[in-house]
């Protein structure tokens, strides 16, 4: 395939091909002459290798998950399915299962707003390798205040994503205003409520 030198950090940079197979192929560098000519570059020869992997796919939000109902801005219609959720503030720990889920220090979430929004920014933040069907990645912080919800997907070489996307809703932040009783003897028992006015 055809490489290009960047200028800016003296980089050579190509398009991995396509291919039937799952395979480690080593990867040579050379030039082509005004002859057309073929000369590889012995120093680079047997030095790099090149793994190509299985497309990997995606399947749902592990855990934390629950059931609902959102509107596809895309087709306009009310869909049901399970989808992940956190708190605005990020840093909820999210299991996404799916298959050829290869570790690799590439391997990244991206989380894109499901609604077209100017203020709130597509996230990639790398994620944790468990096993070849399940992953993990630390949700990001939104600068929202409502609930918000996100497609999740996934990629191993931090350049393409998966073609399935799955479904996170952000929720506000709780900050209890209230509990009740405020007092109770100190040998327990009693039940407590938190009140607040976004709870639900």
């Amino acid at each position: 395939v055809r490489a290009y030198l960047s200028a800016a950090d003296l980089q050579l940079r190509c398009i991995s091909p396509s291919t039937a197979f799952v395979e480690r192929v080593p990867l040579v560098v050379g030039y082509v002459d005004l002859a057309g000519n073929v000369t590889m570059i012995p120093w680079v020869q047997s030095i790099r290798t090149f793994q190509f992997v299985q497309v990997a796919t995606l399947e749902k939000v592990q855990s934390p998950s629950t059931y609902h109902q959102w509107i596809n801005p895309r087709s306009n219609q009310l869909e049901f399915g399970t989808i992940g959720f956190g708190p605005v503030t990020g840093g909820s720990r999210t299991v996404v299962r799916g298959q050829h889920l290869v570790d690799l220090p590439t391997l990244s979430c991206r989380w894109t707003p499901f609604y077209p929004d100017a203020n709130i920014s597509v996230v990639i933040s790398l994620a944790q390798h468990v096993s070849d069907e399940f992953i993990a990645c630390m949700s990001p912080a939104v600068a929202h205040q409502r609930e918000i919800m996100f497609e999740l997907d996934v990629s191993l070489n931090g350049q393409q994503f998966t073609l399935e996307r799955l479904v996170y809703l952000f929720y506000p932040a709780m900050a209890p205003v209230g509990i009740s009783p405020a007092r109770a003897p100190a040998f327990g028992g009693f039940a407590l409520m938190a009140t607040h006015p976004g709870l639900s």
